[in-house]
């Protein structure tokens, strides 16, 4: 009796565990019928989101679970492999700062941005200035890392002075060493209201198109973006994504 009941506890714990491994394999199976797999490379490289990049991956997780009703998984890839991974179609698409330049707009189909990262122009509290046309012959200061540099060289009127800490920047335009300043949205937004409330000013929404977006090969997964950009639409006009803005600290 006693090698009865040893066997017949052997063979339930087996049994137990072929049912546990059939339920996980069933359930693996369901949701890759089910989920759809995006890239991203946390990193955001080449940008540099600096103190904020917690903040976005936090934001973007929550945006993308809100607009595919968690069927739509982000996967962290680096970002040597994340662009070729799309290209050989690993994954339908990727959460990228890719810009939509002509040449990328042929290969590529880009989703609207969900968050513009581009720079934003910073002025004196008292200045009625809103563009880099009402500083003709006046000093402008730019980061030679980044899109600023050239978009105030498109404006042939400017000074332009380049500053290695945008910091000192925000300093000297605050001291009225200067007249100007182009700063990433980001760090504007979390300088200004923080440092300089009674000082200075943004004065414009970003200055370009540099944002973060779904993207997909063209040709491929076009309902994907299409679906993105409805939804994104849909969280915009009901305020759920001003909440998900602030509920990130993303400004």
């Amino acid at each position: 009796m006693y090698r009865s009941r040893g066997f017949v506890s052997i063979f339930q714990v087996v049994a137990f565990f072929i049912a546990a491994f059939a339920v996980f394999i069933w359930g693996c199976s369901h949701r890759n019928k089910s989920d759809t797999f995006i890239g991203r490379d946390p990193t955001w490289y080449p940008e540099n989101l600096g103190t904020k990049t917690d903040e976005i991956n936090g934001f973007t997780n929550a945006l993308i679970g809100n607009i595919g009703k968690n069927n739509i998984q982000i996967i962290d890839i680096d970002s040597i492999n994340l662009l070729q991974g799309l290209d050989e179609q690993e994954y339908p698409a990727i959460l990228s700062s890719l810009p939509p330049t002509e040449e990328n707009q042929d290969r590529y189909l880009f989703s609207n941005p969900y968050l513009l990262i581009g720079p934003v122009l910073v002025v004196p509290i008292n200045s009625k200035a809103t563009s880099l046309n009402d500083f003709e012959d006046k000093i402008i200061g730019v980061s030679p890392y980044d899109d600023s540099m050239l978009i105030a060289q498109k404006n042939p009127t400017l000074i332009i002075k380049e500053y290695e800490a945008m910091p000192s920047a925000l300093e000297d335009l605050a001291a009225g060493k200067i007249d100007a300043v182009l700063l990433n949205t980001l760090k504007a937004n979390a300088l200004i209201p923080n440092l300089y409330p009674e000082t200075l000013r943004i004065a414009s929404y970003p200055l370009n198109k540099k944002g973060l977006r779904l993207i997909a090969l063209r040709g491929e997964n076009e309902d994907l973006i299409s679906h993105f950009n409805t939804k994104l639409s849909d969280l915009r006009e009901s305020g759920e994504y001003t909440k998900l803005r602030k509920q990130f600290g993303i400004p």
